[in-house]
């Protein structure tokens, strides 16, 4: 029995170091710029942003602390610190967009989100995972400027939003106080950011 589990770790071991063969497109200039490691990856941070039990009803505050959201993203992507920002689609968990920082540690991960407006008022939770993928991540971002060919004008779009919901809400059963709220993915793509546009029903 010993001899048969000696064999199977050496066939194993062998059959390993057979299977990686090497990249004749290898850079070690670049992949050294990227942290990535000898299969190209890196460990980053991956952030899943959920609703938190602020509920904040003031107009002004709620906007102030959204707008901080987004010009944090913007922030903390131009300090090449975040890499990927997003919204996700309509869920049962509560979970509202999510971040890959570029960091090692969970702990570097928590400073950074906590620069962010929303996570501390709590309108926003987050969970922390460790996560390991392609070094390379980050040169999307050099593409995304090139590939976007609308960036809609916040402020003119914020009002047609506005007056949307208003016929909208007209015609649909919408209880007072409620909010509807519309992400304008296309809006600092460059970014991976989207800036949140929000209606309380009158």
């Amino acid at each position: 029995m010993t001899r048969l589990l000696l064999f199977s770790f050496s066939f194993l071991f062998c059959l390993t170091a057979f299977a990686q063969t090497n990249n004749a497109n290898y850079d070690s200039t670049l992949a050294k710029s990227f942290g990535a490691d000898n299969y190209g990856m890196k460990n980053y941070v991956f952030v899943i942003l959920k609703t938190g039990p602020a509920v904040i009803e003031k107009k002004e505050t709620r906007d102030s602390l959204f707008a901080g959201h987004m010009k944090n993203i913007n922030r903390l992507a131009g300090e090449n610190k975040l890499i990927v920002a997003g919204p996700f689609g309509k869920n049962d968990l509560k979970y509202r967009g999510l971040f890959i920082l570029d960091v090692k540690t969970i702990e570097e991960a928590k400073e950074l989100v906590n620069t962010d407006p929303a996570v501390a008022a709590k309108i926003f939770d987050v969970e922390l995972i460790p996560w390991y993928g392609s070094a390379a991540l980050k040169e999307y971002l050099k593409t995304a400027e090139k590939i976007t060919k609308h960036k809609p004008y916040p402020a003119l779009f914020k009002l047609a939003f506005n007056y949307f919901c208003k016929f909208f809400v007209s015609f649909f059963p919408f209880h007072k106080g409620e909010h509807l709220a519309l992400l304008a993915v296309n809006y600092c793509s460059r970014y991976g950011a989207a800036p949140i546009f929000v209606y309380k029903v009158d």
